[in-house]
């Protein structure tokens, strides 16, 4: 597809400003068929699109307001694959406390400039301690 650097830190900069619009606004970046992974996860999970729709519809309304920052989008050897790292946070208001992680993300995107995979690798305890109160 060749999009330009601009192009790909446009639309992941799309995708994390929409962490704070809703579920439904997450997964329009997804193509139909996307695999998403947290292969790193206590027990790694592999959800389809629909899959990804429901756990976020069930965790975002639990969670603040998303900041994210330090975007870094590096290309790699296979065409329209790339690696993303960035660092967000949120307070959840039920314990008060920091969720604070730092993400790193292998994706490929369609010519519709839409996820058809998605790998986010992040640390499992940071969310269980920001969750329990």
């Amino acid at each position: 597809m060749n999009y330009s650097r601009e192009q790909i830190e446009t639309f992941y900069k799309d995708f994390l400003h929409s962490f704070n619009l809703g579920a439904s606004n997450i997964v329009e970046h997804f193509d139909e068929n996307t695999v998403i992974e947290y292969p790193y996860a206590e027990t790694p999970v592999r959800m389809n699109r629909m899959e990804y729709f429901n756990q976020l519809a069930h965790i975002m309304p639990k969670m603040g307001k998303f900041e994210f920052r330090d975007l870094m989008i590096y290309a790699t050897d296979v065409s329209d694959t790339y690696w993303a790292t960035v660092h967000g946070e949120c307070l959840i208001p039920f314990t008060g406390k920091l969720f604070a992680q730092n993400y790193v993300v292998r994706f490929s995107i369609s010519k519709e400039l839409k996820f058809i995979s998605y790998d986010e690798y992040w640390n499992p305890l940071n969310m269980a301690k920001a969750f329990s109160s």
